[in-house]
């Protein structure tokens, strides 16, 4: 079995915000430094404060649901959950959570990498869109180049047609 300090550093030096809730209440008895640092919240300001109340989440209902839930024995995840950093923005991470004896785990993850990814392959998905389009575009228009140029040589020296029709489509000496 490994020694409690171990767990101890895992907790602290995950790279997700990670809390430990008491059941009960909902107060938050650990965060770690990732939650703080997301938070913009010093330790005293979260640590012993309700996770489902204000300050730090906007909907005391929404928190008051989830936690009700989680007393219950369930479990939440990926769940958006709308939190105030400690300069007054509005983050909106993904919370995943579970009770385990006398307290609520809870890990706290950014949702703005997955949303940029998510941004980023939609971008993605309009370029290839665009480019598809320009390629149909220039296959439509290279039979419609080659019937005028078929057109102006079966002219010959037809003034009529040869003065109307042009390989960049504007009129011939006007």
């Amino acid at each position: 079995m490994l020694p409690g300090n171990i767990y101890a550093r895992f907790f602290e030096n995950a790279q997700t915000g990670l809390l430990l809730l008491e059941k009960a209440t909902g107060r938050i008895l650990e965060a770690n430094a990732a939650f703080l640092h997301m938070a913009e919240r010093p330790c005293a300001e979260v640590e012993g404060r309700s996770f489902w109340e204000p300050p730090l989440v906007a909907n005391a209902d929404a928190g008051a649901e989830i936690h009700k839930h989680l007393l219950a024995g369930g479990a939440i995840s990926d769940v958006a959950f709308p939190l105030r950093s400690g300069d007054g923005r509005w983050l909106l991470p993904e919370v995943s959570g579970a009770p385990a004896g006398g307290v609520i785990q809870l890990e706290v993850r950014d949702a703005t990498v997955r949303e940029q990814a998510r941004l980023a392959d939609r971008m993605e998905t309009h370029r290839a869109l665009a480019a598809r389009a320009a390629a149909e575009f220039r296959n439509l228009h290279r039979p419609l180049l080659a019937t005028g140029e078929l057109l102006l040589a079966a002219a010959g020296q037809v003034q009529p047609v040869t003065g109307e029709l042009t390989r960049s489509g504007r009129p011939r000496g006007g």
